[in-house]
């Protein structure tokens, strides 16, 4: 029988299972709230700040640069502005054509936030507009909000490099970053963060990259498959293509391909609820880990209760789309303790990362803390390849 990992605090835990084998656990808790104590680890400090915790108050440093670049203009049929075609050119002879040709026909520069606002409000005033028709720069503002990029001072911490809502479709939040050091073909990193953009009515797939946490640029993500929220990018190419995990129906989890790692338009079947843990849906909790025996990919599950629970698969390197193995039991629960919070009986994590031997995975409890547990990788591995 399967255990997931033990709810005490603060002390190494052994279930005995599978026979006589054993998982050695431990959870970790930070210090909360309310100021229990807890323990730390030494992390890379350029992925992951142990000693940033929800709730806790951060000073922003560093001034904000909004510019709207070339590709601000590419943008699915929902979203694109009235007049501008699918390839991201204006048809002619409409308001739109005509007014981007007049003002910026001859421009080679990025133009500004401000400048464009401040040219859309003089054109509201002179051509006295039918109200479809002022929908259509209110789309534009819109569009052009979604693409914007953030400088940090050089002389500021990593914990106080916070990025809040800028754009009118953050307002109510960025939520659920997916972060993963990616390293293109030619061995270049960049750390790219899969969120999303929350106006208190609809959301916005996005994505940030930066290569040196001081510069952050910020896009949405285009296409048919950018529709739902979990979207996790692969921390390297496959065949030659950007890799995604998605769950674009709300339900399953998908896998999708794209040469640009903006545009997302097709995605296959990966995972289907099994068990009934997952009965309701299952995600992903961030990009996958690279083994040498596959993919680990740690994901949730919700069940009856709506409760949250963490689970974990395998998958080959080669072949995402192919299952190595699954695990048939939780491995991560709400304790007693984890259960009450604004979101209750849940435990939801973005990420995992590898140190030494142990894969560490932060999780939030039920939207009210933060802490992680630690599970021995080879361990989780050999489990993963008997269960299937």
């Amino acid at each position: 029988m399967q255990p997931h990992l033990d709810h005490r605090r603060g002390e190494d835990a052994h279930r005995q299972l599978w026979g006589r084998r054993e998982l050695r656990c431990q959870r970790l808790d930070r210090r909360g709230p309310h100021g229990e104590s807890g323990h730390d680890i030494a992390v890379d400090a350029e992925v992951l700040d142990a000693r940033h915790r929800r709730n806790r108050p951060c000073a922003l440093s560093g001034q904000r640069r909004f510019r709207i670049s070339g590709s601000a203009t590419r943008e699915d049929d929902r979203a694109r502005p009235i007049g501008v075609r699918r390839d991201g050119r204006c048809h002619q002879g409409t308001i739109a054509h005509k007014i981007l040709e007049r003002r910026y026909a001859t421009r080679v520069d990025p133009v500004d936030a401000n400048e464009l606002r401040q040219c859309i409000e003089e054109d509201k005033k002179t051509l006295h507009l039918a109200g479809y028709r002022e929908m259509f720069f209110n789309q534009i503002m819109w569009l052009a909000s979604s693409h914007y990029e953030l400088e940090f001072s050089l002389d500021t911490n990593i914990s106080e490099r916070v990025i809040f809502p800028v754009s009118s479709n953050e307002n109510n939040g960025i939520e659920d970053a997916r972060f993963v050091k990616f390293v293109d073909d030619n061995q270049e990193v960049m750390y790219y963060a899969t969120y999303t953009a929350y106006d208190g009515t609809t959301i916005l797939p996005k994505l940030l990259n930066t290569s040196d946490f001081y510069h952050f640029r910020i896009l949405p993500l285009h296409g048919e498959i950018a529709q739902n929220k979990g979207m996790a990018m692969f921390p390297r190419k496959i065949k030659g293509k950007y890799a995604m995990l998605c769950r674009l129906d709300g339900f399953n989890n998908y896998i999708a391909y794209s040469d640009n790692v903006t545009v997302w338009r097709e995605a296959k079947l990966l995972q289907q609820p099994k068990f009934p843990w997952e009965f309701i849906q299952i995600g992903n909790c961030g990009s996958p880990i690279e083994t040498k025996e596959g993919w680990l990919v740690i994901t949730h599950g919700v069940g009856p209760m709506r409760e949250y629970v963490l689970g974990a698969s395998l998958f080959d390197l080669d072949q995402p789309e192919k299952e190595i193995g699954r695990l048939s039991s939780p491995l991560l629960v709400p304790n007693d303790k984890e259960r009450e919070g604004y979101v209750p009986n849940v435990v939801y994590s973005c990420g995992s990362m590898i140190h030494n031997e142990d894969l560490i995975i932060p999780y939030a409890k039920s939207d009210y803390s933060s802490t992680f547990a630690t599970v021995h990788l080879y361990e989780l591995i050999e489990e993963l390849k008997r269960s299937n």
